[in-house]
């Protein structure tokens, strides 16, 4: 019987959730991606590093996608067969981008879906599914600066992420009272040179006033790589001593 680490991993086509995708494959790890879009390049890779690799094809900010999707992903694990189990919600979107009132309102609502329902939506049915499992669980939300500080033309976005923060230190509370507790965080990764960054330097300061601040970064090369983020995230959510709840910011933890 093989024994094995299991990790999820939303919105691993690309950028952040590519990369960490990657930094979880290994010899006797199972590695289940989701997206949108197939992932041709981690199947290479998985193959090469002969990792058991899954993928979902699924859109997120459709919910009831979302909850049949629980009970696919961790209804049907076998725990005998676990040595831990690591969820990782990354799967989000940035727009709208536009002062409340002005933005789309079927683009506000799916992007609530995405960046604040779905990751609550799978960290509910991991939970529920491995509430009796005494195995190391982990749930990691990559959040942002923007949970804690207000930007124009981001209040969606913002909100979002706030909530996911809040959502986080919630269940780290319950948690304390659980058997077999689960270990959650949500953690902000700073500038990344990702997607999301080439979609802000394309709308304009009417949209976004911080826009120069954005075009500035990315002039002066101070985005981070998405490969390095990723490995530094993995070693710290791996740290017995990160306190459980803990929201903030990646080079916070690093200081």
């Amino acid at each position: 019987m093989m024994i094995m680490k299991v990790f999820v991993v939303t919105g691993a086509s690309r950028g952040i959730g590519e990369a960490l995708a990657r930094q979880c494959a290994g010899g006797g790890h199972r590695v289940i991606t989701l997206a949108r879009s197939p992932v041709p390049d981690l199947k290479h890779y998985f193959a090469e590093t002969k990792t058991a690799h899954q993928h979902l094809e699924a859109d997120l900010s459709q919910p009831e996608q979302v909850q049949a999707l629980g009970e696919v992903l961790f209804g049907n694990l076998d725990k005998d067969q676990l040595t831990s189990l690591c969820l990782i919600n990354n799967a989000g979107m940035l727009e709208p981008i536009a002062p409340a009132g002005r933005m789309d309102d079927t683009l506000l609502a799916r992007h609530i879906q995405l960046n604040l329902s779905a990751p609550m939506l799978l960290s509910s049915a991991l939970i529920r599914h491995t509430a009796e499992w005494n195995i190391p669980k982990t749930i990691l939300n990559i959040s942002s600066g923007a949970a804690l500080n207000p930007y124009y033309g981001w209040s969606a976005y913002c909100s979002g992420k706030a909530g996911l923060a809040m959502f986080t230190r919630c269940v780290a509370l319950e948690q304390k009272e659980a058997q077999y507790p689960v270990r959650i965080f949500a953690i902000g990764p700073g500038v990344v040179d990702t997607q999301m960054q080439d979609i802000i330097r394309t709308k304009s300061p009417e949209e976004f006033r911080m826009l120069g601040k954005f075009i500035e970064l990315k002039e002066k090369g101070y985005l981070q790589d998405p490969a390095d983020v990723a490995l530094r995230l993995m070693k710290i959510i791996s740290n017995p001593a990160l306190e459980n709840g803990f929201v903030g910011d990646l080079r916070e933890l690093e200081d």
